[in-house]
């Protein structure tokens, strides 16, 4: 049983205010509606309404709020704290909140790529060609994602020219595989219906974006994941890749379910997880429309270490992800100039396999604050 207060606002009362702290509350809305409006990012509005959950996202993360919340007619809410997240045994209240942050997650994505296709000025509605998106894999070094998207397309497989097999994933016991590095565990052309928990190693997940494979995130030891189709056939899907030999436990949703409504642990670190995970995607969507390519770069990165510093105390980090990695996120060509630019982020050190590498994370963030004011006041400056 968990305790939660009962709260009556009236219509134009402004529940959260962009860049506030938040209280460590979110709700859940019994009647009327409240209104989201995202100004960094075109102004973005969404409505939530009844039975729908909202404030969760920067409660856990005790993260400044991304919107700023009005209420647009009289609104009734359960008001909990986020410790009492814990306490809950109530399976459709469990599934209520994993919902909740699967579709804030869709939302956010949505809006990522919308971005980066007004970025790179292309249409976004465009279908997937199978012939580049094979490409785009094979140049990528991918080539077990190759044979995944070309099972129904052998004539494009073809004309790709030699691939390179990966030896098919060993069951080691009951669900668990041993998939060796370069293995495709699922790919942009089908849908996946199982949640992956990875014992040992690392997978990559990546986009297909205008002829590019974006870097969507890097998941390791003990991480949770698992994708369905949020486009359709068009612009951008979702293929995970094993950059390691790596250990990975397969489950049925239902075998999930269970699992997380009996492990307390696991449920606290899945909505912390898909919190933080939202929350890097709202920073790459700010970082596309940063004109600064070292603030570009480190608001991307500060997302990636601050996710790292949920589960763990440090002030050195390794990243598993490149340089080059941090760069597609945001759509940047690696150059000349940009390789200077880089060379000027102090707090960060880049390695000879391109991984990034925080020395002293309390610098680090002291230098990210030193750009964001320096891009503040150039942006008064222009302004005014």
């Amino acid at each position: 049983m968990i305790n939660y207060n009962k709260l009556t606002l009236k219509k134009n009362y402004a529940l959260f205010i962009s860049g506030q702290s938040p209280s460590d509350k979110f709700y859940i809305i019994k009647k009327g509606k409240v209104l989201f409006e995202s100004y960094f990012a075109d102004n973005f509005k969404y409505e939530n309404k009844k039975g729908d959950i909202i404030g969760m996202v920067s409660a856990v993360l005790d993260e400044p709020y991304f919107s700023t919340a009005k209420v647009t007619e009289e609104l009734e809410a359960l008001e909990i704290d986020v410790k009492e997240i814990e306490k809950i045994d109530n399976s459709i209240l469990l599934n209520k909140i994993y919902q909740h942050l699967i579709n804030i997650m869709e939302v956010w994505v949505k809006k990522y790529y919308y971005f980066l296709s007004k970025y790179a000025k292309i249409d976004a509605s465009t279908k997937i060609d199978v012939e580049k998106l094979a490409k785009a894999y094979k140049d990528a070094g991918f080539d077990d994602a190759v044979l995944k998207i070309c099972e129904n397309n052998k004539h494009i497989e073809k004309s790709i020219g030699k691939i390179n097999k990966i030896e098919e994933p060993k069951e080691l016991a009951k669900g668990i595989f041993n998939y060796k590095k370069g293995s495709c565990i699922f790919a942009e052309t089908a849908a996946s219906n199982h949640i992956y928990i990875i014992k040992s190693g690392s997978v990559g997940v990546y986009s297909y974006f205008n002829g590019k494979i974006i870097t969507r995130i890097i998941y390791s030891d003990n991480d949770i994941f698992g994708y369905k189709d949020l486009f359709g056939k068009k612009l951008v899907t979702t293929t995970v890749i094993a950059i390691e030999d790596s250990i990975i436990k397969v489950l049925d949703k239902k075998e999930f379910e269970s699992m997380i409504h009996i492990d307390k642990s696991v449920r606290i670190y899945l909505i912390k997880m898909m919190s933080a995970r939202v929350y890097n995607t709202i920073l790459r969507i700010k970082a596309i429309d940063i004109n600064n390519i070292i603030l570009k770069i480190l608001t991307v990165i500060e997302g990636l270490v601050k996710l790292e510093l949920l589960f763990k105390r440090t002030n050195y980090i390794s990243l598993m992800y490149t340089i080059d990695d941090i760069l597609s996120m945001v759509f940047i060509n690696n150059n000349d100039y940009v390789e200077r630019e880089i060379k000027k982020i102090k707090s960060i050190k880049i390695t000879n396999n391109k991984n990034i590498i925080v020395n002293n994370v309390k610098i680090f963030f002291k230098e990210y604050e030193r750009y964001q004011k320096r891009n503040s006041e150039k942006i008064e400056k222009d302004l005014y």
